[in-house]
């Protein structure tokens, strides 16, 4: 009876046409809506599905199909198994399964989606897959059929879904050769549990606190993309310091020494969760800005002779658990950063910015970088995720986390700060060039459609990531992507971004930007070029680049930019050919104009005559004032906000008194954050 329930409306139609996920498939595929249907009915009336359908059941997460969700089901068919006994008796039976499941009512418009096994798929929609027009590819699974259901979407697939390959490099339970070290009076021992805990106190006057170990046999991790690594979350109530934890993580070879970095981030209070984080074997490869760096050293990644973790400038005593540390070969397949909700107040967000602030001045001011970065990346993703924060400060945090640089992410958590207490904000131009511009949602303004995602593993979040507007995404203005392909030599910016649709909200924000390539796959993954050519323009320099996809502003979108900065139009060269009609519809206009125009100043002359009345009755008689009395300062003076600290400094507020803004004068505010 539920699958005669099957009800195909036009209203469905016309909705799934309007998203960039399903405009090139509806083509090829019936999209329907099926009324009152979980994903499990679904499934369990498909008998092309069987198979899928047992896995799921020994599994155990039949429930989850048939839950509340919303989520998103990709469902091989029969014939992609080809010993379907074989798949259904394998050890990692739930962690495949939960790689074809997905958080959400996903949209397929091109990019990635993150399963709930943690990795993420590469979506293939449209022109840019090197089949036909209307084909919808995931992780190169063609796409057979999709279906609206109660709870979420059902979409099958040609093929399975092949595992994340993840080489294990240390944890669980092989932990040997890794040992603590310290300098001077900082202190630092590791034990071995579930974990390997790596604890002790540091004293800013030394070096810091580490833990290591060495290869007798140099390690090679050219073939990798990045590392993935598994810390314990620190519990908000027993956490002794006022910010994240930030380690350093440094690989070395016989000569040279490349470093990154990462934080411990907080999680609500009982049992420390196991958080994720991915770092590029790339990061490795550029220096910090630091005096005593390198400037022409590149440690050889196929030549490991070490791997350390270390603490530094962050005094007192800590305590850190490191589950697992993983070889990534493809950046999709590993998870994006975890970061566990906790409960926060306006009063408690002040507090933990306030906290990190002064915690990473330090850090910042001795050329720190990648350790400022990670830190501050910690917070906003802990305000992202935070239950009890407005949707407007989350998605300053998202803005922050866009442009991944110690300044910006400053500016974006100074800007959470001051309008959670409901303050002017510190002015633009008194941060470096690389944190101005209006990338910054406005004050009490909600966050662009699609700002927040691709920026936290949404299946270890327990709120609603979806931020923003209804409007439609910043990728809907673009043609594409064109895979494995770019534009070369006509680049006119490069940065890097978590997403596509980052990369195409900021070739609109820019007038002369005609399209973009996003690294999609490898050691490029997340760069951003922003074009001022098209496919046209461009002519022998649109060229195919195996890691990149392209994207290009559609006609429409075009037109309407245009639009706006266009003059108004002449008609009077029309004039001529539409004489007749004007003449056919005067008379009426005019009628219709003078009876329009009368009720209108009836309606002016009413109200100004109703305010008149009220003034007279409640403004008081005028009271004579000597000259000898004056009015209190604080009526005529705006009160000043609290100073806002800038590293050591504080930074003046600015007052805005009519057309003129009067700044207080303070310390010196170009301090490295």
């Amino acid at each position: 009876l539920k699958t005669a329930c099957l009800i195909v409306k036009p209203a469905a139609l016309r909705w799934a046409a309007g998203m960039q996920s399903l405009r090139y498939v509806l083509a090829l595929l019936t999209f329907v809506e099926l009324h009152g249907l979980t994903v499990l009915d679904a499934l369990s009336a498909d008998r092309s599905l069987k198979t899928f359908l047992h896995a799921i059941q020994r599994a155990k997460l039949v429930s989850l199909l048939n839950g509340t969700g919303p989520l998103t089901l990709f469902a091989p068919l029969d014939d992609a198994f080809e010993k379907p006994e074989e798949f259904l008796n394998r050890s990692d039976l739930a962690e495949l399964v939960r790689l074809h499941l997905a958080t959400g009512s996903q949209e397929l418009s091109g990019g990635a989606v993150q399963s709930l096994e943690g990795a993420r798929l590469k979506v293939v929609v449209g022109e840019q897959s090197h089949a036909e027009k209307s084909h919808a590819e995931v992780n190169g699974a063609k796409v057979l059929g999709a279906e609206l259901l109660e709870n979420g979407a059902l979409y099958r697939v040609g093929a399975v879904f092949a595992r994340p390959h993840r080489q294990l490099l240390a944890g669980d339970g092989h932990w040997n050769g890794w040992s603590a070290q310290r300098d001077g009076k900082s202190t630092g021992q590791v034990i071995f549990e579930e974990a390997m805990v790596f604890s002790g106190n540091v004293d800013l006057d030394e070096a810091g606190s580490s833990v290591q170990k060495m290869w007798g046999t140099p390690l090679d991790l050219s073939a990798y993309a990045g590392l993935l690594l598994e810390v314990k979350s620190e519990p908000m109530a027993a956490a002794t310091r006022a910010a994240p934890l930030g380690l350093r993580l440094l690989l070395r070879d016989a000569n040279n020494t490349g470093e990154a970095a990462f934080a411990v981030p907080f999680s609500q209070s009982g049992p420390p969760q196991r958080c994720r984080v991915y770092i590029p074997i790339s990061e490795f490869l550029h220096r910090d800005r630091r005096k005593s760096a390198c400037e022409n050293c590149q440690v050889d990644p196929r030549k490991i002779s070490s791997m350390e973790i270390n603490v530094v400038l962050q005094s007192g005593t800590f305590a850190v658990g490191l589950f697992s540390i993983f070889g990534v070969r493809r950046a999709l397949d590993a998870p994006l950063p975890t970061a566990p909700s906790v409960q926060l107040n306006e009063a408690q967000l002040v507090k933990l910015i306030d906290g990190t602030i002064q915690t990473v001045g330090p850090i910042c001011k001795e050329g720190y970088e990648k350790l400022c970065v990670a830190i501050y990346g910690s917070v906003a993703r802990q305000v992202l995720a935070a239950k009890g924060i407005s949707e407007e400060l989350r998605g300053l945090a998202c803005a922050g986390l866009h442009r991944p640089s110690a300044w910006a992410l400053r500016r974006a958590l100074d800007a959470a700060r001051a309008d959670a207490v409901q303050m002017p904000r510190v002015l633009e131009e008194r941060y470096p060039d690389e944190a101005q511009g209006r990338w910054l949602p406005e004050p009490n303004q909600r966050p662009p459609a699609g700002l927040c995602q691709g920026l936290i593993d949404r299946t270890k979040a327990d709120i609603n990531l979806e931020l923003g507007s209804t409007a439609r995404s910043s990728l809907l203005s673009f043609e594409g992507p064109f895979v494995a392909k770019s534009i070369k030599g006509l680049n006119s910016k490069h940065m890097q971004v978590h997403s596509p649709a980052e990369c195409a909200q900021l070739c609109l924000e820019r007038t002369h930007c005609k399209s973009f390539d996003y690294g999609a796959d490898g050691t490029v993954m997340g760069e951003c070029y922003l074009n001022t050519a098209n496919r046209t323009s461009a002519g022998s320099a649109f060229q195919t680049q195996r890691l990149y996809d392209y994207y290009e502003l559609a006609e429409a979108a075009v037109d309407s930019v245009a639009s706006l900065s266009q003059p108004s139009q002449d008609f009077s060269k029309d004039a001529s050919s539409g004489a007749g009609d004007e003449a056919r519809r005067g008379p009426v206009f005019l009628v219709f104009g003078a009876a329009l125009g009368g009720v209108l100043l009836l309606g002016i002359v009413l109200g100004a005559f109703t305010i008149f009345i009220v003034h007279v009755r409640k403004v008081p008689p005028p009271r004579l004032v000597s000259h000898t009395e004056r009015m209190p300062m604080a009526d005529v003076m705006p009160q000043l906000p609290p100073t806002i600290s800038l590293g050591s400094a504080q930074v003046p507020p600015t007052i805005s008194m009519g057309s003129t803004s009067v700044v207080v004068v303070g310390q010196p505010v170009r301090d490295p954050v």
